[in-house]
């Protein structure tokens, strides 16, 4: 796979690509709709014998325009990556979005990235989709381009299968909201796959483990976060997914967490003794401070709750580890997101 931050760096590369099949998009989450227009792009390049490739943003454009009242991102832009190169696509241009992006013309649009730089014969975008500056290029304007170029634009409708769902299109605004409101069951329906996070594991109080239940505290560096309660986890830090209960929220049965100057809303994870059974060293499962880890959430198991003492706390957080064995017994563990470090390796070099 291959990787590039301009337009301007594919087009002067000394190594040429073939022509390609394009989708373009944020593709934030990388959901069903998404994986509706690549399986296009890839069905296209298998049958023409072209390249497969991708045209996606980052920062999310309306993030580039409204700041911090832009949407918050599903996933990084590595987690984008490694989504899209899972699927199979070979070439992946993650522009760079900023004001003399923004500021081109339709036409302009077309020409240098398109057809310049992608090389681009066949181009598959969504039922909404509009392009260049001020978003003023509509799909008949692209068609138009396109064609005197010689190349052909294939739509993605909205009432194609798989992209609606209960009579309403997947989006990543809906994503978004799946997540926040805790409905992680849905989000997976929806992304495909169960919503995860890549965050770095902390040093916290230590409350968990002087309650019998220690726990990886997680530095949030994903913008979206389920809401407060506990939910049934998987979490990996490179031995393969491990069973685990996490907690998201403000630890409501000691209040003094937020006289500390920590975060005010936490992620901490318990991996369930079965990972001992593994032949995994207690020592090492314990001992996870500055590593990156990996999140996935299967489903809620209860509400946030304040306990009345530490000892109905530690019954209650018994029950959820029961329940938690009980539920991902019957789950099939996750594919920890491949690493990549194409990325940085490209900024340095292009």
């Amino acid at each position: 796979m291959r990787l590039f931050r301009s337009y301007q760096s594919l087009k002067s590369h000394t190594v040429k690509a073939r022509s390609t099949v394009v989708g373009i998009g944020n593709f934030d989450g990388v959901h069903q709709g998404h994986q509706a227009l690549i399986n296009m792009v890839i069905a296209i390049a298998k049958k023409e014998k072209l390249s497969s490739s991708v045209l996606t943003f980052s920062p999310h454009p309306l993030r580039f325009f409204k700041g911090e009242q832009g949407p918050r991102q599903v996933y990084s832009l590595q987690d984008r990556i490694d989504l899209l190169k899972s699927l199979g696509i070979e070439l992946i241009l993650a522009q760079i979005f900023d004001l003399a992006f923004a500021s081109l013309s339709p036409s302009a649009f077309v020409k240098d990235v398109l057809i310049e730089a992608l090389q681009s014969t066949h181009i598959v975008v969504g039922y909404d989709f509009a392009f260049g500056s001020r978003r003023s290029g509509t799909l008949e304007d692209l068609i138009q381009l396109a064609q005197s170029y010689g190349a052909q634009v294939h739509i993605i409708e909205a009432q194609q299968s798989p992209i609606l769902q209960k009579k309403r299109p997947y989006s990543s605004t809906w994503i978004r909201e799946l997540i926040t409101e805790g409905k992680v069951i849905e989000a997976q329906q929806a992304l495909g796959r169960p919503y995860h996070m890549r965050a770095r594991v902390v040093r916290g109080l230590q409350r968990g483990r002087k309650l019998g239940f220690p726990t990886a505290n997680l530095e949030l560096s994903s913008e979206l976060c389920p809401q407060a309660g506990v939910y049934t986890a998987w979490l990996d830090w490179g031995l393969g997914p491990q069973m685990g209960v996490v907690s998201v929220g403000s630890n409501p049965t000691f209040r003094e967490t937020q006289k500390l100057g920590q975060q005010k809303w936490s992620v901490e994870v318990h991996v369930l003794e079965t990972a001992l059974n593994l032949g995994h060293d207690r020592k090492e499962i314990l001992d996870l401070y500055d590593r990156e880890v990996c999140l996935w959430f299967v489903r809620p198991l209860r509400a946030q709750k304040r306990f009345s003492s530490p000892q109905d706390l530690i019954k209650q957080i018994q029950e959820d580890c029961q329940n938690t064995l009980v539920d991902l017994e019957q789950v099939r563990a996750p594919q920890w997101p491949q690493k990549m470090n194409e990325l940085s390796q490209l900024e340095q070099t292009l």
